[in-house]
């Protein structure tokens, strides 16, 4: 199905361009958000997204548990997109996949513990009723301190942000998850057989990504971005963790080979 707005294909301007080159190095095609939406805003809004990504790693919960309340928000909203990318989160980060596979049993599967039950039973209500009945939140705290109830509010919200960016422009699956199958499977062979692998490689978790290179024309292109930042012009900072997290910054750490982290 059409999304709403046709997807731009050749974006203008540098940081545009240079976001459409790193979102296909990371996923292997560039998201539809990513041409359908965030093409057509400027770089500020790119930045607000990066900010929910990189805010995402200073949670405390466990990641799988981080994952598991964002697959349930965006099943219940039913977004195609952000269920579809978040299993090719899970499976880069070789996680437990047919634990993701029953979250819609999760109250009788064995696959889920108690504590992920109650967190789960919350992220159901608060999405589905936007109202919290206080059993169901007197359960979920006491598995859970203050400062991760906040955190899963947190996650609820956001994911919230992004189903919403999806839905209303009838963004569908990308099929990145087969996408994320695929690469798995090659670099493990990789691997197995002594090879190395050049493009992004996996670092500090499931949406930490470290760029390697391959491209000189992309280096020379970073090195002006750069060299931009003494004339006051607006430089790259690339995140790296979600399709919207390409955003205009106010500088660039390290080259080549290091974290593109603000």
């Amino acid at each position: 199905m059409d999304t709403f707005l046709p997807p731009i294909e050749k974006p203008t301007g540098l940081i545009k361009r240079l976001a459409y080159t790193f979102s296909r190095k990371q996923f292997g095609k560039v998201p539809t958000p990513v041409k359908v939406h965030s093409a057509r805003l400027p770089a500020a809004f790119g930045l607000f997204y990066a900010k929910i990504s990189r805010l995402d790693q200073k949670l405390v919960l466990p990641m799988e548990t981080q994952f598991l309340i964002r697959e349930q928000v965006a099943r219940i909203n039913v977004c195609e997109f952000c269920m579809d990318i978040g299993r090719s989160f899970v499976v880069k980060a070789s996680m437990n996949e047919a634990k993701f596979d029953a979250i819609g049993d999760y109250k009788t599967s064995a696959l889920f513990s108690e504590k992920e039950r109650s967190a789960l039973d919350y992220v159901a209500e608060l999405t589905k009723d936007k109202n919290v009945n206080p059993e169901t939140f007197a359960r979920m705290a006491r598995d859970y301190s203050e400062r991760e109830i906040c955190e899963i509010v947190w996650l609820v919200a956001t994911e919230h942000v992004y189903n919403m960016t999806n839905i209303g422009l009838n963004i569908h699956s990308d099929m990145l998850c087969d996408i994320s199958e695929r690469r798995s499977r090659a670099n493990s062979k990789s691997v197995a057989s002594g090879g190395s692998h050049r493009g992004w490689c996996w670092d500090r978790g499931a949406l930490s990504w470290k760029l390697r290179i391959p491209s000189v024309r992309i280096q020379r292109v970073l090195l002006r971005c750069r060299k931009s930042r003494s004339r006051g012009r607006q430089t790259l900072n690339w995140c790296g963790q979600h399709p919207f997290s390409f955003c205009g910054g106010r500088r660039i750490r390290g080259g080549p080979g290091e974290e593109q982290r603000r």
